[in-house]
């Protein structure tokens, strides 16, 4: 059983921009594979081993993000069935959450089953054929691990200050993070270390965490404060929360975040709701507002699933 908080039932509407690396270049590591009988022009067959290798846990899904950019995959072919599995497009999960944004997750997802190393091979068009290493981790093991670097952080944490640490998974993985004051704290399992960064929300404010392990989406919300309201699009405004998106390709890596926003009427009181990408460059946002009731509403429908308790006991 993972040390993380038991997830149970509720949550959202929100989400994302992905930026995508460039496609490895070609004109490296390119060779012809040789002639066989009875396979018509295999020498017209290029290979590329791609540099990035992937790393995923059992159980765990992770994308080949270079794969996004072909515009068309023949074939999809892993080299032990019983290690690894193709799966269906799980990033469609983010576009139920939100689909503003023109761009989406595409490209070939691969879910880990047995801890081993292992191939992926895609074919893409009529002449190529790019080769990826995927690594899968025992889940047992690497939960073991990162609790232990996850406790380390919380030792050195200043024994003066109650940063009301919580273990709670995040990004759908499976595997457990910290929530220790204003930041999240991960183990980043493909390089053996903890990552961190700052939530920009303050521990003591926080009311809600709701998290989407389809969508690989986290919720953090908090109570709004009045002082720092600022003029936004249509009316004054104070965050009531973020989003944070998670990388599919990596980890543990935050792609990007989404606000919410609690809009203000004369009395400064909260009279409606709206979102904020910062990667999505026009103003229709502000004009599409909702409830709080709706944005609860909103949440279930779209499978998000409520932390309870958000904080659990004083670690």
């Amino acid at each position: 059983m993972l040390r993380s908080q038991k997830i149970t039932a509720i949550c959202m509407a929100a989400l994302l921009a992905v930026a995508l690396p460039a496609v490895p270049s070609n004109a490296a590591g390119l060779r012809s594979e040789p002639k066989q009988a009875g396979i018509k022009s295999a020498s017209c067959v290029r290979q590329v081993k791609t540099k990035k290798r992937y790393c995923v846990v059992e159980g765990g899904i992770v994308l080949i993000k270079d794969t996004a950019l072909f515009t068309k995959i023949k074939s999809v072919k892993v080299s032990d069935e019983e290690g690894i599995e193709t799966v269906v497009d799980p990033g469609s999960n983010i576009k139920k959450v939100y689909s503003i944004a023109d761009h989406a997750y595409n490209g070939v997802f691969v879910k880990g089953k047995k801890a081993g190393s292992y191939k992926v091979t895609v074919r893409a068009g009529k002449k190529k054929k790019y080769v990826y290493r995927v690594k899968v981790l025992s889940a047992a093991d690497t939960e073991k691990k990162a609790l232990n670097a996850l406790d380390e952080c919380v030792a050195g944490l200043d024994p003066s200050v109650d940063h009301r640490p919580a273990f709670i998974d995040f990004n759908g993985d499976e595997i457990p993070d910290l929530l220790a004051d204003n930041r999240i704290y991960a183990y980043q399992y493909d390089k053996d270390k903890v990552v961190s960064f700052k939530t920009g929300l303050k521990r003591d404010s926080i009311r809600d965490i709701y998290v989407s392990k389809d969508a690989h989406i986290a919720y953090i919300g908090v109570e709004p404060d009045l002082s720092k309201k600022k003029q936004g699009e249509t009316a004054p405004y104070v965050v009531a929360g973020r989003y944070f998106i998670f990388d599919y390709s990596e980890p543990f890596s935050v792609l990007s975040k989404v606000e919410l926003y609690a809009l203000l009427d004369g009395e400064d009181k909260i009279a409606a709701y709206c979102y904020h990408d910062s990667s999505y460059d026009q103003d229709d946002l502000w004009y599409d507002v909702f409830t709080y009731e709706d944005w609860q509403a909103k949440l279930l429908e779209t499978g998000f699933e409520r932390v309870s308790p958000p904080f659990g006991d004083k670690y």
